[in-house]
C-alpha cells in the first residue's frame, strides 16, 4: 500500500522490481484459490501499473516488459476483481490502444466472469475500457453481451449511488452518468 500512494515517488521505482518478484511468487493468477492472496495481487497490480504510469512505461526495458505480460496474463484469471483490476491497468498504462483493444476484444468474447462481491462482469470491464479508449470501435458491439454486461453494472451502480445519496466525488457520479447517455444512446 506504501508503494502505492508513493508511487511518483524514486523510492518506488527502485522497488518495482522486488514487488514483481513478489507477485511472481503469489499462485498463478488463474486459480480460484485463496482471496486474500487473490487481495494482495491486486494490491500489487495496481501499485506496479501506478510506478508505470509515472515513469513511463517503456517495452524495450524487460522488467517493463514483464510486468506488462504479467497484468496482460491475470485479464484472463478467474478471480473476477483481480482480473476487472487487470484490465483497468490496460487503459491507465498508455500502451499504443491496438495491444489494448485486441486483448480487450478476446475479453469480451470470453464467458462472463464474476464475483459475489463485485458489481458487474469481466466482458463489461473490458467493454467499458473499450469505450474509453475508442468509443467508434465501441459502437461495433453494441448488443454483444458485454455491453448489456455494461449497461446493467453501470445501471446498478448510478441506481444505488443515488438512493444512497449522492457520492462525495461529483466528478465520478458525472462520469457515471455519461457513461449510462452513452450506452443509452448507442442502441
Amino acid at each position: 500500500m506504501k508503494l502505492l500512494n508513493r508511487a511518483n515517488q524514486p523510492a518506488a521505482w527502485s522497488a518495482l522490481p522486488d514487488l514483481f518478484e513478489c507477485m511472481q511468487s503469489l499462485s498463478p493468477a488463474n486459480t480460484k484459490s485463496d482471496d486474500h492472496l487473490r487481495s494482495i495481487e491486486r494490491m500489487g497490480v495496481k501499485a506496479s501499473t501506478a510506478i508505470l504510469r509515472n515513469v513511463g512505461l517503456e517495452l524495450s526495458n524487460s522488467l517493463h516488459s514483464s510486468i506488462w505480460d504479467w497484468i496482460v496474463e491475470i485479464t484472463e484469471s478467474n478471480n473476477a476483481p483481480l482480473a476487472a483490476e487487470a484490465i483497468y491497468s490496460l487503459e491507465k498504462l498508455g500502451i499504443p490502444p491496438i495491444c489494448v483493444q485486441d486483448q480487450l476484444l478476446k475479453l469480451m468474447k470470453m464467458p462472463p466472469r464474476s464475483h459475489p462481491d463485485y458489481i458487474g462482469t469481466c466482458r463489461a470491464v473490458a467493454f467499458r475500457v473499450l469505450m474509453r479508449l475508442n468509443e467508434k470501435e465501441a459502437l461495433h458491439y453494441v448488443g454483444h453481451p458485454a455491453f448489456v454486461d455494461l449497461r446493467e453494472m453501470i445501471t446498478s451502480i448510478h441506481d444505488e449511488w443515488v438512493n444512497s445519496g449522492r457520492p462525495t466525488d461529483c466528478l465520478r457520479m458525472d462520469e457515471l452518468e455519461n457513461e449510462l447517455r452513452w450506452l443509452h444512446n448507442a442502441e
